[in-house]
């Protein structure tokens, strides 16, 4: 891979000394490079995207004025994603902040019982609302997608947050849950809500894992491990989805 040229038509650089490159000249790979897999692992998964229409922007969808969203929603599913951001680009605060959402259920206030949702400096974050996940719904998470994964034919949805901030998503048609490894996370609360389970959690260092009573199973990670995580697919087709009948992987950690 070569470095890229300034003049190429391409939003960023993969290999070299810019302060935009994803991979130095040294070949070591910088939280730059890893904070694109996590974006490019979510828009794998995120197939309401590629349809969308701008439903309105602007500081009316948040608690306050210092975070300002945009919201992008697709016609046919009705499913809608939230871009967090500073309404000052150049801010560095650490914002809490609730967000006002429509949904299948109603307009609702999230979260609801968990912290409020944080932005740290320049960073943002993107609220989903409605998303498919297998035939069930995701009505909606404060924590960010990391990617879904079909394993022994039930998906396995991975979600993820900065340790030490809280979490919260409700998920559509369960009644119950099991706490199969607590030990990334902390005040994990379930209680049902809407025709379904809202659960709420801080997300500490390493991951923790929900199974629901339909099977689904939840794993709950923070960014350093979302860092090591990878699910490459075993099949042949470079676009192919995480239901295919290509065989996935996760490699996480140590273990990657």
């Amino acid at each position: 891979m070569t470095t890229a040229h300034p003049s190429v038509g391409f939003p960023f650089h993969l290999v070299g000394s810019g302060t935009n490159q994803r991979i130095g000249e040294s070949r070591a790979i910088g939280d730059k490079y890893q904070e694109t897999k996590i974006f490019a692992q979510f828009l794998r998964v995120a197939r309401d995207l590629t349809k969308v229409d701008l439903i309105g922007n602007g500081t009316q969808y948040a608690s306050t004025p210092a975070i300002y969203a945009t919201e992008l929603r697709n016609p046919a599913t009705n499913g809608a994603f939230y871009i967090t951001i500073h309404t000052s680009s150049p801010s560095t605060d650490l914002t809490p902040f609730k967000l006002y959402v429509s949904t299948s259920v109603g307009n609702l206030i999230i979260p609801q019982r968990a912290r409020d949702v944080v932005l740290n400096g320049r960073e943002s974050k993107i609220i989903v609302t409605d998303f498919v996940v297998g035939n069930k719904s995701l009505i909606y998470s404060t924590a960010e997608i990391f990617t879904v994964s079909t394993q022994d034919k039930l998906p396995l949805v991975f979600l993820w947050l900065p340790a030490g901030e809280s979490g919260e998503f409700l998920f559509s048609d369960v009644s119950s849950s099991s706490l199969l490894k607590s030990a990334g996370c902390s005040n994990v609360q379930s209680t049902k809500s809407n025709g379904g389970l809202l659960v709420s959690y801080t997300q500490s260092v390493g991951s923790c894992v929900i199974k629901f009573d339909n099977g689904y199973r939840f794993i709950l990670i923070d960014r350093s491990t979302a860092y090591a995580t990878w699910v490459p697919s075993t099949s042949t087709d470079p676009y192919t989805p995480e239901n295919s009948t290509g065989k996935s992987i996760e490699a996480c950690g140590e273990h990657r």
